[in-house]
C-alpha cells in the first residue's frame, strides 16, 4: 500500500527557502499552558528578544570603537618607534587621544583619598592631567613614582578606571621627631626623610633633636631611649655632636654626654638603681658618660677641672 503526498492547503504557497539572507519567520505555535508558579518567573519572548538584540548592538558599538582605538594606537607605536620618536609624531598621538576621548575614554574624574598632609596642588601636579587627554596615554606607573617624591607619601597606587577615571589612594609618613636646624625646624619620618617645616610649639609631644646628621640617627637613639620613659619624660633635647655622638638636655637644665660607641651600656650605668634617679634628681649640670669605666658629674657647666669633678 503506498501513500501519496499530501495536497497543500487553498489558500497557500509555498516557496522554496532562500540559502542565504534574511528568512521570515513562520506563525508562532499557540503557546503551552504554564502553571501560575512557573508563570511568574517567565517574561515574553519578544521582549526578551529586543533586550538581547539592543545589548548586542551596544556591545558591537564598544568593540568596534575599542578597536579602532587599538588600531590607532599600534600605528603609533609604529610610527614613533615604540615611542621613542614621539616628538616627531606628536600630531599623530593627540589624534589618537582625541579619537580615544570621543570614544569615551577621555580622563575626566581623578578620585584621591588617603591623604592629610599633601596638598592638593601637589598631588595634580604629580600626576598631570592636563598633559594627557584620554586613559590610552596616561602612564599610571610614572604618575605612581612622582607621587612618591613627595615628602609626606610613603606609599601610592594610581589605577585607571575605564572609561573615564584616575583612582588614586596615598598612605602618608608618620611624623617621627622635631629635627632642629639653622634654617629652621623641620618634621622628620622614623627613616629620618624631612617631611616639611613646622612652627615652633606646634608639635607639642614629639622628640626634639639637632645637629648633623641627627635625623639619620634618631630612630636608633629614640629606640633605645624608649626602655626609660622616666628619662624620655624629661627630655627636651637630643643634639648630635660630630655626627659621632650624642649630648641630652633634660628639661631641668642637666646635660648627659654618651658615648660614641656604646650608648645603651651608658644609660644602664646612668640609671642603675643605685645611682640613676640619684644622678639626674640631684643638682648638677652635667653627667659625663664618654670613658667607659667612670662617671664624671660636674656641678658648674662650664666647669672644665677634673679635680673639681666628681668621679663615680
Amino acid at each position: 500500500m503506498g501513500f501519496a503526498p499530501r495536497a497543500p492547503c487553498r489558500g497557500m504557497r509555498l516557496s522554496p527557502l532562500p540559502l542565504f539572507g534574511p528568512r521570515r519567520a513562520g506563525p508562532s505555535p499557540e503557546p503551552l499552558p504554564v502553571s501560575a508558579p512557573i508563570r511568574r518567573h517567565l517574561q515574553p519572548a519578544g521582549s526578551a528578544a529586543r533586550i538581547k538584540l539592543r545589548a548586542g548592538r551596544r556591545r558591537s558599538w564598544r568593540w568596534s570603537v575599542i578597536a579602532a582605538v587599538l588600531i590607532g594606537a599600534l600605528v603609533y607605536a609604529v610610527a614613533t618607534e615604540g615611542g621613542r620618536n614621539a616628538r616627531a609624531a606628536r600630531p599623530l598621538g593627540e589624534q589618537i587621544d582625541r579619537v580615544a576621548a570621543l570614544a569615551g575614554l577621555g580622563l575626566r574624574q581623578i578620585n584621591v583619598t588617603g591623604h592629610r598632609m599633601t596638598p592638593d596642588a601637589d598631588i595634580f601636579d604629580a600626576l598631570d592631567p592636563a598633559g594627557v587627554a584620554s586613559l590610552l596615554r596616561f602612564d599610571s606607573a610614572a604618575a605612581r613614582e612622582r607621587l612618591e617624591r613627595q615628602p609626606w607619601v610613603r606609599a601610592a597606587t594610581v589605577e585607571r578606571v575605564f572609561p573615564d577615571e584616575v583612582s588614586v589612594a596615598i598612605s602618608e609618613r608618620e611624623p617621627y621627631a622635631i629635627w632642629r636646624k639653622p634654617g629652621g625646624d623641620s618634621l622628620i619620618d622614623e627613616s629620618g626623610r624631612e617631611l616639611g617645616p613646622v612652627a615652633r610649639g606646634t608639635a607639642a609631644g614629639l622628640p626634639v633633636v639637632a645637629g648633623a646628621g641627627a635625623a639619620a640617627g634618631a630612630q636608633r637613639l629614640l629606640r633605645t631611649l624608649s626602655a626609660y620613659p622616666g628619662l624620655v619624660s624629661r627630655l627636651a633635647l637630643a643634639e648630635r655632636i660630630g655626627e659621632r655622638r650624642w649630648t641630652l638636655t633634660l628639661k631641668t637644665g642637666l646635660v648627659v654626654h654618651l658615648p660614641a660607641d656604646d650608648e645603651a651600656g651608658a644609660l644602664v650605668q646612668l640609671m642603675a638603681p643605685g645611682q640613676g634617679g640619684r644622678l639626674i634628681d640631684r643638682d648638677v649640670a652635667v653627667v659625663d658618660l664618654k670613658n667607659a669605666d667612670r662617671i664624671v658629674v660636674r656641678r658648674d657647666p662650664v666647669e672644665a677641672s677634673s679635680a673639681a669633678a666628681l668621679r663615680y
